[in-house]
């Protein structure tokens, strides 16, 4: 469904106390803003689909005072159109690889390995929390402004409109009729693909994903026929060794773990963290992202 204009024509507009003063991402689901208020930045979603931001809401509010997840402040309707408003991030990891360009528009592999270790912690208390992503990519892995002076940033992981509840607060297993679809995505599972209701497991197959992007992969699978990239995920997650890139073979024992995950079985985090950390042995994967000022810019390496 295109954009509808008025959605991403919003700025120099104030909703509540919320001052809109730049354009942050556009797409089939409506439009984000940055928003001034008196005592920081936040981020505001708007779209014209009520169900789906405020069942995004509803995500947030679930998770809310979870680390590495944006803050809910406030859903309302303004005028014809549905608002969310969260707290926001820095940058996200396309833009800050794309600043990359004397090491070609790749991350380091011990940037890479911690990054994944802080997103495997994030996606632990999400799925603790009974909530799933289901559309983790780079650009909707975003770190924290920098703090100290360092610049130490954490990951936070933000855009929860394709997210669902995968079980109640008893525990027991619960997938909504109206989940929205995401077979036609380039980084869909082979769950997805198949129309397969998600589960924990798929968040961490897409994590292996958005690794490879991290590398600046041409992404070559991930695009043409449906066949093709359908048996291409799938040989990914059978024999890992034999359809990864070469630049993240150092990666194969991650990638064999999350080929080892069951649909039913419970995950073990902890074995997804020691085969991370294992990856590069001289490597701490729980160290800092640190940020680098590069002629007043800053950058992650």
């Amino acid at each position: 469904m295109p954009l509808s204009p008025s959605v991403a024509n919003q700025i120099g507009r104030s909703i509540r106390s919320y001052h809109l003063v730049e354009l942050l991402g556009t797409g089939s689901f409506g439009a984000v803003y940055r928003a001034n208020t008196l005592s920081t930045p936040v981020a505001v979603k708007i779209t014209e689909h009520e169900m789906q931001s405020r069942d995004e809401s509803r995500i947030l509010l679930t998770l809310q005072g979870t680390h590495g997840v944006p803050q809910w402040l406030w859903w309302g309707k303004d005028l014809t159109h549905f608002v969310l408003v969260m707290t926001m991030g820095y940058k996200n990891l396309d833009q800050l690889r794309s600043l990359n360009y004397d090491t070609d528009y790749s991350f380091s592999d011990i940037t890479i390995q911690r990054i994944l270790f802080q997103v495997t912690n994030v996606l632990e208390a999400i799925h603790n929390k009974g909530v799933i992503h289901r559309d983790l990519k780079p650009n909707n892995l975003m770190v924290t402004f920098p703090k100290g002076p360092n610049n130490q940033v954490e990951i936070i992981i933000v855009d929860f409109g394709l997210s669902l509840r995968f079980k109640d607060e008893e525990g027991d297993l619960e997938f909504p009729d109206h989940a929205p679809a995401v077979r036609n995505l380039r980084h869909s599972t082979p769950n997805g693909m198949m129309n397969i209701d998600h589960c924990p497991m798929d968040d961490f197959v897409q994590l292996t994903y958005a690794a490879i992007e991290m590398v600046n992969d041409t992404m070559e699978h991930f695009h043409g026929k449906f066949e093709d990239r359908y048996q291409y995920k799938q040989n990914l997650l059978l024999e890992p060794e034999l359809f990864m890139p070469a630049s993240l073979y150092w990666l194969r024992g991650f990638f064999e773990s999350v080929g080892e995950l069951d649909e039913i079985l419970p995950i073990e985090y902890e074995k997804l963290r020691e085969s991370i950390n294992n990856s590069l042995p001289n490597s701490d994967a729980s160290g800092p992202l640190l940020l680098t000022d590069q002629s007043g810019t800053l950058k992650l390496y």
